[in-house]
């Protein structure tokens, strides 16, 4: 077994390594999450502003605030690995945990080295093992999201750093939350209290997207509170995500570009359509 495999088989107890170099649970869990849904952002993600700028302000966070060198980031609900491949590419090690095989297989492809097909569950993830992990808009999906955060800041060691995403603002409910799984938005305290209540510190917490509130609102949440239903196209809604002409994409890519700046420096931007934090355990 390589170095590698040893070090995934240290942190993940119940998975087992397929003939297509994916590890594999060795049990089955339902996730709240639409089946059809990792195809669909596979196809948008790399012509996306929005999975693109995410990208940048993690990756600029985890310079800043970095995990303990050397350690493994785990990408926890990490999809199709685009984040994963941004934070490996960063020259963080990293392993993807995704519940989905098209998920699971779409990262593989896509050069991320160490992927496991599973659940946090199915996975068997081990207590104290990682010095790193991260969530990116999957605590949403999660009904207890307490129980959920509680297991992740227990899979890590003294010093391991958490890095998570949510979109923010119930107030921009609408059925695109139904569709994708959500089960609820945050506002920032009370996303920072999920965190504290895990037993981490929270060193940064912050929005993203300044831009979105107010297109949210208007094209999504004030039809669905009149009861205007958008056509159910769900490939329709995961292209908002980005995905509109070049011209569209650059421009709302220059307008966020002063975000990434800001995280560098660890400002706080006061308003927007994510939620944003990294967190240390003492």
């Amino acid at each position: 077994m390589s170095e590698s495999s040893n070090e995934i088989v240290s942190v993940f107890s119940n998975i087992t390594l397929g003939d297509d170099g994916i590890w594999k649970s060795k049990d089955d869990h339902s996730v709240s999450y639409p089946k059809e849904g990792s195809e669909m952002c596979f196809e948008v993600e790399n012509s996306s502003y929005w999975f693109r700028h995410r990208n940048e302000c993690l990756t600029a966070l985890m310079k800043r605030l970095p995990p303990p060198k050397g350690s493994l980031f785990c990408d926890v609900g990490g999809g199709n690995g685009f984040v994963s491949m941004a934070v490996q590419a960063a020259g963080f090690p990293v392993v993807l945990l995704e519940p989905s095989p098209v998920g699971a297989y779409n990262a593989k492809m896509r050069g991320v080295r160490n992927v496991v097909c599973a659940t946090t569950d199915g996975s068997g993830l081990r207590n104290g093992s990682l010095g790193a992990v991260g969530a990116f808009d999957v605590i949403e999906h999660i009904e207890n999201d307490e129980i959920f955060v509680k297991g992740l800041a227990d899979a890590l060691n003294k010093g391991g750093m958490f890095y998570a995403t949510v979109p923010a603002w119930q107030s921009l409910w609408s059925e695109e939350d139904e569709w994708a799984g959500h089960f609820r938005r945050y506002r920032l305290p009370g996303f920072n209290a999920l965190f504290e209540k895990a037993g981490l510190e929270v060193l940064y917490s912050s929005h993203l997207f300044s831009m979105l509130p107010v297109p949210i609102w208007a094209l999504r949440t004030l039809p669905n509170l009149f009861g205007v239903k958008r056509k159910q196209d769900p490939r329709q809604m995961v292209k908002d995500h980005g995905s509109g002409s070049a011209i569209t994409r650059n421009l709302m890519g220059a307008s966020l570009r002063p975000e990434i700046a800001m995280v560098r420096k660890l400002h706080k931007i006061p308003f927007g359509s994510s939620c944003f934090v990294a967190c240390r355990k003492g």
